[in-house]
């Protein structure tokens, strides 16, 4: 019915859904008997319970927040699952109790309450089984491992929108077209040559602070991200044209000459198609990777 608040610093989503099941046996069944182990909190309401001949069916709405790693190295790009999954709170191994996946009647709400800017792509609910290396201490059981059975659920999803990746962005790329106006600074004169170093400079603090904006919207992401890529190339650009234009100031001394501009304009050039060049490969990369 809902999933949503997908929240990347705390590492969570939120989910509301119909659980149901069938029992062949009477009495079996009770949603107090079932542990949610990725569970930061839930609820289980509008409990029902029916005896249907031989059989019980159960059925109730849960409602809570789901532990979820979310791996945001290709944002906006990424593609992600979430996981939902539960095992019985007591000790009945896969001998005693098995859980069957009813995919037939196991829906998504045509109306599902998703988070902005996403998509299913993929449903899933599977029965599996968690293998755990110790019987809890429990006398009844005499192995010294224990198979618990579990259910579990699985959304496949994918991010459609791109706004908020362009706004982390634009600024980075505003501070990039300012820099290419230093370009053209004549910097064998002092005072432009200062102008131009300090408009550098105050470029690199913004695209430091727009990155420390970024990580809290994001969170940390292990490893180096797409936005992380596009903030150092930036700066690193600004670095390697600091440093060009300090070289080559040193060189005029106070004094123009064509052949020494010619050959600042080329490596400034080179700068500049290699960090274009470097973007087109880092958008394309986390595009394929998802």
């Amino acid at each position: 019915m809902r999933l949503n608040d997908f929240n990347f610093t705390q590492g969570s989503f939120f989910i509301d859904t119909w659980l149901y099941a069938n029992c062949n046996k009477p009495n079996a069944l009770s949603f107090q008997s079932i542990y949610f182990p990725s569970a930061k909190n839930y609820k289980i309401t509008y409990t029902s319970t029916a005896q249907v001949g031989e059989e019980t069916y159960v059925i109730g709405n849960l409602q809570g927040n789901f532990e979820q790693s979310w791996d945001l190295r290709n944002y906006p790009f990424d593609r992600h699952e979430l996981q939902l999954f539960f095992e019985p709170s007591e000790n009945l191994d896969v001998n005693t109790l098995i859980y069957k996946s009813d995919m037939k009647s196991s829906k998504i709400h045509p109306d599902i309450n998703l988070e902005d800017g996403w998509k299913i792509t993929n449903f899933n609910v599977t029965s599996e089984s968690s293998h755990y290396i110790s019987n809890f201490g429990d006398p009844r059981i005499k192995a010294n491992e224990f198979y618990f059975p579990k259910l579990m659920v699985s959304f496949d999803i994918e991010r459609v929108s791109y706004m908020s990746f362009i706004k982390l962005t634009v600024g980075v790329y505003i501070a990039f077209a300012i820099c290419l106006l230093c370009i053209f600074f004549d910097i064998s004169q002092s005072d432009l040559f200062a102008a131009s170093l300090s408009i550098l400079v105050g470029c690199l603090f913004a695209i430091f602070v727009n990155l420390q904006v970024a990580e809290s919207i994001l969170g940390e992401v292990e490893g180096v991200s797409l936005v992380d890529e596009i903030h150092i190339a930036t700066m690193l650009f600004i670095l390697f044209v600091a440093s060009l234009q300090t070289f080559f100031h040193r060189l005029y001394k106070g004094e123009k000459n064509k052949k020494l501009i010619r050959i600042e304009r080329l490596g400034l050039g080179l700068i500049l198609l290699t960090y274009i060049g470097m973007n087109i490969i880092f958008i394309s990369y986390a595009f394929l990777a998802g």
